[in-house]
């Protein structure tokens, strides 16, 4: 079930997300400006720039995608279920990366004298976006198979989320490893993983640095 709700829900939050680029703007009622219930459900906010508009729609969407992601996992559980299809996996990661890369590498590249990053913001959607990677990879772990490096048992459901949460935090406790077909996965998770950290340090010190008067 959850293989055929990946592709259309990646398409219908795109699709949303042009809708927060080009929506009009909305009726003013009584000199004042405000969102129609569309652009609040969307996250529209008439003071934000487009850009700002739609890193927040993205990153709602991606908060959408992970709880469907981890209630997935958790129902795997309990009943047998077939794992995603590896296109269905490399998609999730697609879009994992495509929410770390528009709603927190590229803040720091926007940064100027214009522009002053919010450093909660930053750091709540680098988190969210953590949980994103860690479960979409999980996905992929679970579709593309990882294995025990003592004893010949198969690994459960969770132990793809725990092998991705490991790889992702670069801890490495050699419990599992990941087979041929994962490997370059398994790397690529963790220079992501160091990425989101270096990011959650970054977001960390210049709120410091904001409450100190820096």
């Amino acid at each position: 079930m959850l293989e055929t709700l990946v592709l259309p829900l990646i398409l219908y939050f795109g699709l949303l997300g042009l809708c927060v680029r080009f929506l009009s703007a909305p009726v003013p009622h009584a000199g004042r400006k405000y969102r129609s219930p569309a652009h609040a459900a969307l996250g529209w906010r008439r003071a934000s720039s487009h850009g700002s508009n739609g890193r927040r729609l993205l990153m709602r969407s991606a908060v959408g995608i992970s709880a469907l992601l981890a209630v997935d996992l958790v129902m795997a559980t309990q009943i047998s279920s077939p794992p995603l299809s590896l296109i269905a996996a490399q998609c999730l990661i697609g879009f994992a990366v495509l929410v770390f890369c528009w709603n927190v590498l590229s803040i720091p590249l926007l940064t100027d004298h214009s522009f002053r990053p919010n450093p909660q913001r930053l750091f709540t959607d680098t988190l969210l976006s953590s949980l994103l990677t860690m479960l979409s990879f999980a996905q992929l772990f679970r579709s593309r198979g990882i294995q025990l490096t003592i004893g010949s048992d198969a690994p459960a459901v969770l132990d793809h989320l725990y092998f991705s949460v490991v790889t992702f935090s670069t801890l490495g406790y050699g419990d599992f490893a990941p087979l041929e077909a994962t490997r370059l996965y398994a790397g690529f998770l963790a220079i992501l993983g160091n990425m989101h950290l270096g990011m959650l340090v970054g977001a960390l010190f210049y709120l410091a640095s904001q409450k100190n008067g820096g």
